[in-house]
């Protein structure tokens, strides 16, 4: 289960959650950080509440595996909602 993080770190990061029956659930992982870990962004304008993190993920698969990942942000050109895409690699992959 991919999630926006709503108090267990904090509000900014995403977490990964793993399930053999989907009632047990594992401890949460770090999925994705916050929006200032990947982009630069100018100051949060006093009217957007929720600027600076990921919500709402999607994952697309491929053959079996993630392969992206898709998110909203509020901010970018226009300080609305955002689409985000993030290409997820094999560990050390570029």
């Amino acid at each position: 289960m991919l999630m926006r993080d709503m108090g267990f770190v904090n509000h900014e990061v995403g977490l990964y959650f793993e399930s053999e029956n989907g009632m047990d659930w594992g401890n949460p992982q770090i999925a994705w950080w916050s929006a200032r870990e990947y982009l630069e962004e100018p100051p949060a304008p006093s009217h957007l509440k929720r600027y600076g993190r990921f919500e709402r993920p999607q994952l697309l698969m491929k053959e079996g595996k993630p392969a992206y990942l898709f998110n909203a942000m509020q901010g970018g050109r226009y300080m609305t909602a955002s689409g985000f895409v993030f290409r997820i690699g094999d560990k050390g992959e570029k």
